[in-house]
C-alpha cells in the first residue's frame, strides 16, 4: 500500500486492492483539542472471476454460460436482451457456481445474456451472446435414415410438387427425388405407426 498526505490533507492510497480493506482513523489536533474521524473501506474485488464467452450452438444441445463469482455474500442474477431469466428447473437451469444452462437450446433462445454479480450496492457484469445453427439437411437425413448416396436432383425435378402429388411411388419421378421421396415415406411410416 503506497501512502500519501497531500498539502490539503487528505490519504491517498496508490493501487487499490482488497487487502487495502479496513477501518481508517484520521485524528487531528490543536494544543487543546482532539478530533478524531473513522472511515470504514471496503474494496471489492473482481466479483466474477469467469466470465461468459459469446457461444454458436446447435439446435437441441446444451448451452452452459460459466459465471463464477469469488467473494462472500454475492448474489448472481442472468437476463436475457435485458429481461430476467428464470429457472424452470427443465429447459433452464442455473447451478451452484452461478452458471446459467440452457437445455434443449431452440433459435428463440438467441440473444444477449447478462450475468449479474452483487453485494449489497455494488455490483458488477458480464455479457455474451448465443447462436444457435439449425441442423443440416444432411444431419436430419441421417437422423431419419435416409441414406447419403439418396439425394434430391431440383435442377430435373420439383421434389416439393412430386411429394405433393403423391408421385413417389412412380419409379421415374422418384429416381429425381429420392430424399424427399424417403424422408416422405418415413414421416408417413412414424404418422402410421403413431396413429
Amino acid at each position: 500500500m503506497e501512502l500519501e498526505a497531500s498539502s490539503s490533507q487528505k490519504l491517498v492510497i496508490g493501487q487499490l486492492s482488497t487487502q487495502d480493506s479496513g477501518t481508517y482513523t484520521c485524528t487531528a489536533s490543536t494544543h487543546q483539542h482532539l478530533e478524531q474521524r473513522q472511515l470504514l473501506l471496503r474494496v471489492h474485488g473482481d466479483l466474477i472471476t469467469t466470465a461468459p464467452n459469446n457461444l454458436q450452438v446447435a439446435q437441441g444441445d446444451t448451452a452452459r454460460l460459466p459465471c463464477v463469482v469469488s467473494g462472500d455474500n454475492v448474489s448472481v442474477g442472468w437476463s436475457r436482451n435485458g429481461v430476467p431469466v428464470r429457472a424452470d428447473g427443465r429447459n433452464v437451469q442455473t447451478s451452484p457456481d452461478g452458471s446459467l444452462i440452457l437445455n434443449n437450446v431452440q433459435p428463440s433462445d438467441e440473444g444477449s445474456y447478462t450475468c449479474n454479480a452483487y453485494v449489497g450496492t455494488y455490483s458488477v457484469s458480464a455479457t455474451a451472446e448465443i447462436r444457435v445453427s439449425k441442423p443440416s439437411q444432411r444431419d436430419q437425413d441421417a437422423e431419419v435414415g435416409v441414406p447419403a448416396e439418396c439425394v434430391d436432383q431440383p435442377d430435373l425435378a420439383n421434389c416439393n410438387l412430386i411429394v405433393y402429388a403423391r408421385l413417389c411411388n412412380n419409379p421415374y419421378y422418384a429416381s429425381f427425388c429420392c430424399a424427399s421421396c424417403a424422408r416422405h415415406a418415413q414421416g408417413g411410416s412414424r404418422g402410421r405407426r403413431t396413429g
